[in-house]
């Protein structure tokens, strides 16, 4: 699917919305992919600094990411109400036993119900921000409660038709992605 762009004419951006059915609460001055991937990374880099005590950066937009993840752990949040998507966190096994080190001060050396926790509560906490960043637009939305994969070998498919945000984040352990994939209001 070919990505978003900007159009200054009102008639033209509405058609556009409508043909992707992706909702555009309160976003008029910049593309609905720069608002949510500018959210999602605020609301990554506070957790990071604020819970994980670990310093992120995101990596820029992706367009694609691997069909099958390769010893790691994915945790899946989905969202409900103003807008409509699935929230995910992608992290090979060596950056999510560092991320749950960095949040309960220890590293656990394999992938146990801690690390599965942490990563669970990580992506909960980044959509914990990117709701109320979306309130200060108006747009209200219901968090799920977080399911965790992990594994030598998974595929995780969200939402066929919607729109896919993927932002990499660069943490002194290594690369973890963050995807979004949202089709506007329930």
């Amino acid at each position: 699917m070919m990505p978003l762009r900007v159009v200054e004419d009102n008639r033209s951006r509405t058609m556009i919305d409508n043909a992707l059915q992706v909702s555009r609460p309160g976003f008029d001055d910049v593309s609905t992919v720069e608002s949510y991937s500018g959210m999602l990374a605020e609301a990554t880099t506070e957790v990071f600094a604020t819970m994980v005590m670990m310093k992120v950066e995101t990596l820029g937009l992706r367009s694609a990411r691997p069909d099958r993840l390769i010893d790691s752990v994915s945790a899946v949040l989905g969202i409900s109400g103003g807008l409509r998507g699935v929230l995910a966190v992608h992290c090979p096994e060596q950056v999510a036993r560092e991320i749950c080190g960095g949040m309960l001060g220890e590293t656990p050396v394999e992938v146990d119900a801690e690390v599965k926790d942490t990563i669970g509560e990580m992506v909960n906490m980044i959509a914990g921000g990117l709701k109320t960043r979306l309130l200060q637009q108006q747009c209200e939305i219901e968090l799920a409660v977080p399911s965790v994969i992990a594994g030598s070998c998974y595929e995780v498919n969200l939402l066929s038709r919607a729109e896919r945000l993927l932002l990499p984040f660069e943490t002194a352990a290594g690369t973890f992605l963050l995807e979004f994939k949202y089709a506007g209001k329930t």
